[in-house]
């Protein structure tokens, strides 16, 4: 029989892949051979072995052209599946093409991520060791095997063997550069996880994950500046370049809200001070103290406040939603605060102005929102309360 296509595997490989430690001595020839008889009867029979001193060469024969072409079609049916997110219909295909043409390795390696995707994490391994039995050298099956083992079963010692090996094949891959920092991060190496994660950065700028990994990891050391730093380069330089990276981004913005917060309470005494530094400064420029009360609003407002000027009174009065929370207080309070400066400095420099709305104004801008405020009352809205809205927004 004419043997066409060959596998070269390490034969401590063999024992890797089926679970066992590296024995000290190299076995005998039979129990080599007998291994790797086992660990590829998923090829097109019959195989032809040959042991060597340190690797096994495992050759079969190719598939008829007939059944390569239609699962080249089936493949590109399959990827369009999974690039939709559905994987069940995609792992049907993806099987149906590994029936035709066992031996395609990106069609295992496909099938294995969609397995993941679906949850059937043990089939998904399985593929992923057939991948890497068919090509040792193939960077990316390391980097998803290591994965694997790192996600779903936190086993951090395997993980990072296996994306050290795609390291060692592909340096500057940034996957792997990325699961490597992930492994640190949660073995507590933080510096040596920063370090990673920047590499993965450095190799791929617009990859949404080391980012998310640096902010996770900042995050975890309560170091929540460092954290919203490094998600604020996550939304200016990352892109969703498949459909699983909208996860992360989604992930991403929960984690920015949790670190805002930190920063929040974290630097909440230096807020208070530059608050009462910004009321100082506002007092002496306008020639009036500014007092707080606290009440209740008829609408959603928070806070207002009234100009002495306006009032006739000797001092400003800041008003202040009853029970709001204390960050609230002190970001709306430098609020109200901008817009008495702002006006103090218009009197000074004699161009402080008052702009209001009369029944011509009112007219006008109904008549040029016509259309929009049509689209309010298709929605359910009265034409009074239509109306309404527009002419509260006008004044």
């Amino acid at each position: 029989m004419f043997f066409v296509k060959t596998v070269t595997i390490q034969i401590n490989d063999l024992f890797e892949f089926d679970g066992q430690p590296v024995p000290a001595q190299r076995p005998d020839s039979g129990a080599v051979e007998a291994m790797a008889r086992r660990q590829f009867e998923f090829l097109r029979q019959p195989l032809q072995i040959e042991v060597g001193e340190s690797v096994v060469t495992v050759s079969f024969t190719e598939q008829s052209s007939a059944a390569q072409d239609e699962a080249a079609r089936l493949a590109d049916r399959a990827a369009k599946r999974a690039g939709e997110g559905n994987y069940d219909k995609a792992i049907s295909l993806w099987k149906r093409v590994l029936e035709l043409n066992p031996s395609l390795q990106k069609t295992r390696r496909d099938l294995a991520m969609a397995c993941m995707e679906s949850g059937d994490i043990e089939s998904a391994k399985n593929h992923l060791i057939e991948v890497l039995r068919l090509n040792p050298a193939d960077a990316w099956g390391w980097v998803v095997l290591g994965n694997l083992y790192a996600q779903n079963e936190k086993d951090w010692m395997t993980a990072e063997k296996f994306l050290r090996r795609a390291l060692e094949i592909a340096p500057n891959d940034p996957w792997a550069l990325n699961g490597v920092a992930s492994v640190m991060a949660q073995r507590g190496q933080t510096d040596q996880a920063v370090k990673f994660f920047e590499q993965a950065i450095s190799a791929n700028p617009e990859l949404p994950n080391p980012y998310y990994g640096l902010g996770v990891t900042f995050s975890r050391n309560n170091d929540p500046v460092l954290a919203s730093r490094a998600l604020d380069r996550l939304f200016v330089s990352a892109h969703a370049q498949e459909v699983r990276a909208k996860q992360v981004f989604d992930q991403a913005r929960a984690l920015y809200n949790t670190v805002r917060d930190s920063l929040v309470k974290k630097q909440q005494d230096d807020a208070f001070k530059v608050v009462e530094n910004l009321r100082a400064a506002v007092e002496q420029l306008s020639g009036y103290p500014v007092r707080v009360t606290e009440g209740e609003f008829k609408d959603k407002t928070s806070a207002t406040i009234q100009m002495a000027w306006k009032y006739g009174r000797d001092h400003h009065l800041v008003a202040m939603r009853t029970g709001l929370a204390e960050n609230l207080r002190a970001h709306q309070m430098a609020h109200e605060l901008s817009h008495l400066q702002l006006e103090a400095e218009a009197r000074k420099a004699g161009r402080n102005r008052f702009f209001i709305t009369t029944n011509a104004t009112e007219r006008s801008v109904l008549q040029r929102l016509a259309d929009d405020i049509r689209k309010l009352q298709r929605k359910g809205y009265s034409a009074d309360d239509s109306q309404g809205l527009v002419i509260a927004l006008t004044e």
